[in-house]
C-alpha cells in the first residue's frame, strides 16, 4: 500500500512537487533514504 505524500506533517504541495521530482511518490519510498543527501 503507497502512502500519500501529503499525510507528512508539514508537507504542502510545492513539497510535495519537489519530492516527486527527486523520485519519491509515496511515504515508503523515504524509508531508508538519508535527509541530508535528498536536499544536495
Amino acid at each position: 500500500m503507497k502512502t500519500n505524500l501529503s499525510t507528512i506533517p508539514n508537507v504542502g504541495p510545492k513539497t510535495k512537487e519537489c519530492l516527486i521530482k527527486m523520485g519519491i511518490t509515496c511515504v515508503e519510498d523515504l524509508k531508508g533514504k538519508d535527509p541530508e543527501k535528498l536536499y544536495r
